[in-house]
């Protein structure tokens, strides 16, 4: 029997995070190493911005002031994984008296998180 899978789906919608995120990652590791998001496709876009370098701008009065080039945000894209780990405790295992929890498979589901 064969599966369907997203491969092969036509008409997926695309995922797109809603707002411009991460102004330099490695000037804000808290922030880049906390945050998450929740996608809808196995494939995920976002948008990246950066400051621009400082610059003398200070203008005497009644000069000119000069253009400034505008940068445009830098698209980055990512593809999810699906993690899957499993186990297998035996029946006796669960029904053995043991200290600190009712079953081992309580336990076990505890630290396969």
């Amino acid at each position: 029997m064969t599966t369907l899978t997203t491969y092969a789906i036509v008409g997926k919608k695309e995922s797109v995070h809603d707002s411009i995120t991460s102004i330099s990652p490695s000037a804000t590791p808290f922030q880049t190493m906390i945050k998450s998001e929740k996608v809808s496709a196995r494939n995920f876009d976002w948008l990246e911005d950066s400051l621009r370098a400082s610059a003398a701008t200070a203008l005497v009065e009644g000069a000119d002031a000069s253009m400034t080039a505008v940068g445009q945000p830098t698209t980055r894209s990512n593809v999810t994984q699906i993690i899957g780990e499993s186990f297998q405790v035996s029946a006796t295992s669960d029904v053995v008296a043991t200290h600190g929890r009712a079953k081992e498979t309580a336990l076990k589901m505890l630290c396969a998180v």
